[in-house]
């Protein structure tokens, strides 16, 4: 572990640091789309760690490799949602996690 990596300041900045306006990142089609998910998201600054809990939200439509068994099995604990029972296109949702998605691997 580096010895100059100061926990504290990171987890500071992490939760309290609202330094990401989400118009920066995404559209305002971008956030009615994500309003189409159920996914709660405002127009403001976002800390980091806000951030992530919009992506991680997100990604509960990314289950193109969960078969339909699996899915059925998942839907009801919350952790995987269906896009097909939403408005929103399969090409839409992917455009919006390649939006976000980069952004969160440098979190």
């Amino acid at each position: 572990m580096n010895k100059d990596f100061d926990y504290d300041k990171w987890d500071d900045d992490y939760h309290n640091n609202k330094c990401i306006n989400i118009l920066d990142l995404i559209s305002k089609k971008d956030i009615e789309t994500i309003r189409k998910l159920n996914i709660k998201v405002e127009e403001k600054n976002y800390t980091k760690c806000e951030l992530e809990v919009l992506y991680l939200d997100l990604l509960q439509y990314y289950n193109d490799d969960i078969d339909e068994k699996e899915l059925e099995l998942l839907k009801p604990l919350g952790i995987i949602k269906n896009l097909d029972e939403t408005e929103v296109s399969r090409e839409e949702y992917n455009e919006l996690l390649e939006k976000v998605y980069p952004y969160n691997i440098i979190i």
